[in-house]
């Protein structure tokens, strides 16, 4: 199967890339509904819920199981759980059943259409964590699979500066962006009305 490919900036120190999958352009352009995988990036299936051509949600799987998001950069027009992600995946019969015109698409819109957006959980970040300096911080990253460091693992999740590796070879896809930090912990996403960012560390 074909791939768009993305391609980092000039830096050699650039993310790798990622494979764009061209099937999410046919589910936009036709306006259908459904779940496209969108990209594989070292093992995680990238997932994009489209709604009658529009990008909703997004979320990202790695060995069956979901990668949490950094909840302060998650953005979408529906934010649904992966529960009900899953169960929306179902519904359609797969990744990348196009389900307008189906026999599917009356459960499928119906689950969807009974699903309300949830608010985020609360923050997982120990509220303490505000009023350490910059050298306990960066003490406490150091040492964040240790003992009581772990507990302030969610506090740093998202935060290395990421690599942008941008869509290059389809001008369909000039607002979309994939990122990556240096030591591939994190894995974002950008597109208009959607964006997130997981962290890969087990």
């Amino acid at each position: 199967m074909a791939t768009i490919a993305l391609c980092a900036p000039h830096s050699s120190s650039a993310a790798p890339p990622v494979a764009l999958l061209p099937q999410v352009k046919t589910f936009l352009l036709s306006k259908q509904s459904g779940i496209s995988l969108i990209a594989t990036a070292d093992g995680v299936q990238i997932m994009l819920l489209v709604i009658n051509g529009v990008p909703i949600e997004t979320h990202a799987r790695q060995n069956g199981l979901y990668r949490p998001k950094a909840q302060a950069s998650a953005r979408s027009l529906k934010s649904i759980t992966p529960v009900d992600f899953s169960r929306l995946i179902t519904a359609a019969g797969g990744l990348d059943k196009a389900i307008n015109g189906t026999a599917r698409a009356g459960e499928f819109y119906a689950l969807y259409n009974s699903l309300t957006s949830v608010a985020l959980p609360p923050d997982p970040c120990p509220a303490d964590f505000a009023q350490k300096s910059d050298s306990e911080k960066a003490l406490l990253r150091r040492q964040i699979r240790q003992g009581e460091a772990s507990r302030f693992r969610p506090c740093f999740l998202g935060d290395e500066p990421l690599s942008r590796v941008a869509v290059t070879d389809d001008p369909f896809f000039a607002a979309w962006s994939f990122s990556r930090d240096g030591l591939g912990h994190y894995l974002g996403l950008t597109l208009p009305g959607v964006r997130a960012i997981w962290t890969l560390e087990i």
